[in-house]
C-alpha cells in the first residue's frame, strides 16, 4: 500500500482541494457545503480565513486526497477557545485511516493553539461522518434540528465534541 504522508496545508495546494471537495459537494450527503469550490475560496475559506489555527494535508503518491481544517468559532454555550473541524477525504481513499492521520496532526496543532474544545457539527444523515468523529473520541452534544444549508435545504445537524 502507498505511504501517507500528512503536512501542513500550502496556497499551492488550492487547486488540489478542490478536487477532493468538489465531487463530495456533487454527491451531496456528506458536506453542508453545496456551492463547488474554486481555488481562491478554497484559499480563503481552508487557508488563509482570519480565525485559521490549522489546516493539514494528506498526500499518497504525489497526489492529495484529503485535508483537515481548524478554525476559531464562538459557539453559545461553549467557552472560549473552542475550535471547528472540517475534514474531506476523497472517494477512492476511504478506508485507508487518512482521517485518523490528519486528526493526529490537527490535534498537535490544537493543543499549541490552547484550543480547549473541538466542535464537530455535521449533518446527522451523514452515517460515515457521525461514525469517524466518534472514533476519534468525539462525543455528542446536540442535535440542531432543520438548519438550513447554503441552498435552504433543511437538514437535522450533530454538534460533537472532542475536549482537550
Amino acid at each position: 500500500m502507498t505511504q501517507i504522508t500528512i503536512r501542513p496545508a500550502h496556497i499551492t495546494d488550492a487547486h488540489a482541494m478542490c478536487d477532493v471537495i468538489n465531487p463530495l459537494i456533487v454527491e451531496g450527503t456528506t458536506t453542508a457545503h453545496r456551492t463547488l469550490f474554486d481555488a481562491k475560496r478554497a484559499v480563503a475559506h481552508y487557508l488563509e480565513p482570519e480565525d485559521y489555527i490549522s489546516c493539514q494535508v494528506a498526500v499518497s503518491a504525489n497526489r492529495l486526497v484529503g485535508f483537515q481544517s481548524l478554525q476559531w468559532r464562538d459557539r453559545d454555550g461553549l467557552p472560549d477557545r473552542t475550535a471547528e473541524i472540517a475534514s474531506f477525504v476523497a472517494h477512492d481513499q476511504h478506508g485507508r485511516g487518512i482521517g485518523h492521520l490528519l486528526f493526529a496532526a490537527t490535534l498537535e496543532a490544537a493543543r499549541k493553539a490552547k484550543v480547549v474544545v473541538i466542535d464537530a457539527t455535521i449533518r446527522a444523515d451523514n452515517v460515515p461522518g457521525l461514525a469517524f468523529y466518534s472514533k476519534l473520541g468525539f462525543i455528542d452534544h446536540t442535535l440542531h434540528k432543520q438548519r438550513p444549508l447554503s441552498d435552504g435545504t433543511l437538514v437535522d445537524r450533530v454538534q460533537k465534541l472532542f475536549w482537550l
